[in-house]
Order: structure tokens, then sequence, then C-alpha cells
């Protein structure tokens, strides 16, 4: 067997060794790039999530912005409403005054008014023809009292002005009675202050009208009576 050359073998050993040299670059030339690849995705990746950040970011100012926005507004709108329903209660507490105002003054004209309307009545002739029944005795009734401090009367049951204003005739006729006002007339209950020069007792009152005016209670500044006009005996 013939025995190779020194240096065909030192040859071929240089050629293996640089094939395998030039195999480990090779490989590490696809790591490298395998690693280039990698990082590249880690900064898209990095470069994303950086974008999503600052959009959150972004958003949550503008959030914060449109909420403070709205609570100003919020906050105008309610000192606006405020201010206008100040200025409301105030228009209406003036417009309650002035009612007031108007309705004392209505009250006063209508008493006065009143005051006329029984001065006339008490001057007017009563209808031709007609006799009043004053019993021979006092009525069944329990006496109250003299009291000079009487300063309320309320007659219940009265059916019409007519009878209101006639009842109001006899009473300011009464020798006690210094003066007298009327006070209400609705829902058939006549209500008169009556200021006194001498005691007015329930009993002088229910000789009045024909003895119609029917005691129903006693206090020591009113009386209270109930009006039962005296059914004529037909013969």
């Amino acid at each position: 067997m013939t025995t190779p050359p020194r240096s065909t073998a030192s040859h071929n050993g240089t050629s293996s060794a640089s094939t395998q040299l030039a195999d480990e670059i090779l490989r590490i030339r696809e790591r490298f790039s395998a690693y280039e690849r990698l990082d590249k995705q880690l900064d898209e990746m990095v470069s994303g999530l950086t974008e999503l950040l600052q959009g959150a970011a972004e958003l949550r100012r503008r959030t914060n912005e449109d909420i403070t926005n709205a609570l100003t507004r919020l906050e105008t709108l309610i000192a606006s409403d405020r201010q206008q329903q100040r200025r409301l209660l105030s228009s209406l507490h003036t417009d309650l005054a002035a009612a007031h105002q108007r309705t004392t003054a209505l009250s006063t004209s209508l008493d006065e008014i009143q005051g006329t309307l029984t001065a006339i009545a008490t001057r007017l002739p009563g209808p031709s023809g007609e006799t009043v029944s004053i019993p021979a005795t006092t009525p069944a009734i329990t006496s109250g009292p003299a009291s000079p401090l009487l300063r309320q009367l309320a007659i219940r049951d009265v059916p019409d002005v007519a009878t209101a204003l006639t009842i109001q005739g006899a009473i300011a006729e009464h020798p006690a009675v210094s003066a007298m006002q009327t006070r209400e007339f609705a829902a058939g209950e006549l209500r008169l202050h009556v200021e006194l020069r001498a005691p007015l007792t329930a009993d002088a009152l229910s000789l009045l009208v024909g003895g119609a005016l029917k005691l129903v209670d006693h206090e020591a500044d009113r009386l209270i009576l109930r009006y039962e006009p005296v059914q004529s005996s037909a013969g």
C-alpha cells in the first residue's frame, strides 16, 4: 500500500479545518440574524406599547378635561338656577305682600259697605201689614250672665242676606250696643264685632227678631246663637 505524500495530507487537514470554520461562521451568522430579527420584533413591540401608553395617557388627559369642563358647567347651571329661584321667591314674596295689602284694603272696604248697608236697612220701613209676635214670657233659654266684655257674636242658620241685615239692625238698635261691625257672613253664619256701653245678656238678645235667636253657647267675650224663626200658627 502506497503512503500519500505528507504535503497532500497537510493540505487535506487544512481544507477540513477551513470547512468547519466556515460552517461555524455560517451558524453564528444565522444565530446573529435570528437575534437581529428577535431584537427588531422586540423593538416593534416596545414601540407599539409606547404608543399604546401614550394613547392611554392622552385619553386619560382628555377624559379628565371633559369631566372638569362638565363639572364647571354643572356648577354654573346650579348657581344660575339658585339665583333664578331666589329671584322667583323674592318676587312671590313681594306679590304675596301686595296681595295681603289689597286683601286688607278690600276687607276694610267690605266692612264699611256692610256697615252702610246695615245703617240703610235699619232706616227702611218693614213690609206693610207685617206683624211681629213677641212672646209674653221669656223664651225657654238658659240665661247667660251679664257680660260687659262681650265683643263677638255668631248667629248660625241665617238663611239669606235680607235676614242677616234684619238681625244686624235689631242688634245695632239695642241700647247696650254702642257700635257694631260685620266680620263675615258665609255658609249661613253671621259674625259680628260688638262694642258695648252696658252689659248684654243672652236673654236680651233672645227677645230680638221676634224671639228667633236661640242660645247655643256662651263664653266670656263671645255668644253663639242660632236663628230659629217662630212659626206662626194657622187660624
